[in-house]
């Protein structure tokens, strides 16, 4: 799975809650940092949830076209083989 948080060079990554605490602690308007810090983990979590439950599949048109095609060219096969063995088993008799 590839990570879908992408990150920045341009800024120190805490080794720890704690120094993120103390980080956004030590800003002249900590309040705010807080703030923006609770808003950055939920849309973190957003795209970590997004990322392991996929809620759309997805398939193109021409797939789906493709696979009713198969699916009835099989059900035709099928139904041709089996009317072919019952005109079979007729004439034997």
């Amino acid at each position: 799975m590839k990570n879908p948080i992408p990150s920045s060079s341009l800024f120190t990554t805490p080794d720890s809650a704690e120094q993120l605490q103390h980080m956004a602690d030590s800003m002249s308007n900590s309040a705010e940092a807080w703030r923006m810090m609770v808003f950055t983990f939920n849309y973190c979590h957003q795209l970590v949830e997004e990322m392991l439950n996929p809620a759309v599949i997805d398939i193109t048109q021409e797939e789906i076209d493709r696979t009713i095609k198969e699916l009835c060219l099989e059900m035709d096969v099928t139904a041709l083989k089996s009317k072919l063995e019952r005109l079979e088993q007729l004439m034997r008799l």
